[in-house]
């Protein structure tokens, strides 16, 4: 029993001192700077806190240590000051590694600027003369003008469907030798609607104002210094505005010499059809009554309500003759033109500016009518039709024709041109119609060409 007593005290002495050895061992263990600080300790100065046994990481364990009893405190130790310590110099050699290689600085991005050069400023220095490639200006070619303008098929249409009455009644003869003939001559004298005849005159007014160079160029030149848009919508709100461009004159004179023309020359050929309702009594047949004149009176008021559709050869037809008719009236014309050619140089102008195309056909369509002449052509037909009504014999239809159907409405054309006398018109030589292609909605007509142009061809 002493011994066993003895024994305990004796390793009880010796784990005292080897515990003493082992905490100063722990402080003289230099703390690298930077490295984690120990943790906070309760334990007596020189012992750390009592931890578990543990496997030191990375498979080591310190030297001379080996895992501690389940009691009592051992000196601290980190397990990971050899892993910062390795840290720590694989850093220094990369470092020293990049400052060995690192390339040399440029030299040239640290240098100075240069210095001003000598002698006077910029502003002093007297400028060296322009070459004589540098003074000349560079000539600018102007684009080609436009040699036609667009105008929607309605109008074109209306035009056609005018001259193409006039030509037509014009060319009734007054030889008649029987009844089936009259009738035939009276379908044609009742053939044209009012309201597109009204239309196809201003119409052709237009395309008549259209052939006047000086007219389109004045237009143009208005154009290209104000706002299209306003200057059309001035035109259609007040179509006699239309004077006031540059060489409208000569296109007013021009217009109401091709109406004042058309005028005349059916009123002409309408006095001889009344002349010959005189001649022709000589005749039994133009005594004989007129078969079914119920029939005949319908058919002449279905005619004055069916609006024409010239074809494509007809259209091209009015063109050719409307650029053959160059000149102007030997005189007549006042100060003002009639409301028809008014509404016609109005039209024409908004054609000029592109603002007459299909597109636009709903706008321009209020320049289309005019009262006076509107009302004029409505009486024209109420009188063929009273005069139909109560005819009897043939040489009575034939009085209707020359007189109603030509004569009167002859009338309303020369009063639309405000032309008294008889103008004198001079033929030139006419260029072909544009073609049209089919995807086209408008229908292109040629502008006139100055004098010397025409003279050239």
């Amino acid at each position: 029993m002493p011994a066993t007593i003895a024994a305990r005290a004796l390793r009880l002495v010796l784990l005292a001192a080897a515990g003493g050895s082992l905490a100063a061992a722990a402080q003289a263990q230099p703390q690298a700077w930077g490295d984690d600080p120990p943790p906070p300790s309760s334990a007596p100065s020189g012992y750390a806190p009592y931890q578990p046994p543990y496997q030191p990481p990375y498979g080591y364990a310190p030297q001379g240590y080996a895992p501690q009893p389940y009691y009592g405190y051992a000196p601290y130790q980190d397990p990971y000051a050899a892993e910062r310590a390795w840290r720590r110099s694989r850093r220094q050699a990369e470092g020293a590694y990049d400052q060995a290689n690192a390339p040399a600085p440029n030299a040239s991005a640290y240098a100075p600027p240069p210095p001003p050069p000598s002698g006077p400023a910029a502003s002093e220095r007297p400028e060296a003369a322009p070459s004589a490639a540098a003074q000349a200006p560079v000539p600018v070619t102007p684009p080609p003008a436009p040699t036609s303008v667009a105008l929607a098929n309605r109008i074109v249409e209306s035009a056609s469907a005018y001259l193409g009455y006039i030509a037509k009644a014009s060319a009734i003869s007054p030889a008649f030798a029987d009844g089936a003939g009259v009738a035939k001559e009276v379908k044609t004298g009742a053939a044209y609607e009012p309201k597109q005849f009204e239309e196809g005159a201003i119409a052709y007014a237009a395309i008549v104002a259209l052939q006047e160079p000086a007219f389109v160029q004045g237009v143009r030149s208005v154009a290209a210094t104000g706002q299209p848009e306003a200057i059309a919508a001035g035109l259609l709100q007040n179509p006699a505005s239309a004077a006031g461009f540059p060489g409208a004159d000569a296109a007013a004179a021009r217009a109401a010499a091709a109406l004042r023309r058309q005028g005349d020359r059916l009123l002409n050929a309408g006095a001889k059809v009344k002349q010959a309702a005189y001649d022709v009594q000589h005749s039994d047949w133009s005594k004989g009554d007129v078969a079914e004149p119920e029939v005949r009176l319908a058919g002449a008021k279905t005619l004055s309500a069916t609006r024409l559709a010239p074809a494509r050869e007809e259209t091209d037809k009015l063109l050719k003759i409307v650029l053959a008719e160059q000149g102007a009236p030997a005189g007549g014309l006042g100060a003002q033109p009639s409301p028809v050619v008014a509404r016609g140089l109005a039209l024409a102008a908004l054609a000029v500016m592109g603002q007459a195309g299909e597109d636009k056909m709903e706008r321009v369509s209020t320049l289309l009518a005019e009262e006076r002449g509107g009302e004029c052509l409505k009486m024209a037909k109420l009188n063929l039709f009273q005069c139909l009504a109560v005819a009897g014999p043939h040489y009575e239809d034939i009085f209707c024709l020359g007189q109603h159907a030509m004569m009167d409405t002859a009338q309303c054309v020369i009063k639309a041109s405000g032309v008294s006398p008889a103008p004198v018109m001079t033929a030139a030589a006419a260029p072909a119609p544009t073609p049209i292609t089919p995807a086209s909605q408008d229908y292109q007509v040629p502008l006139g060409a100055p004098a010397g142009d025409a003279e050239r061809r």
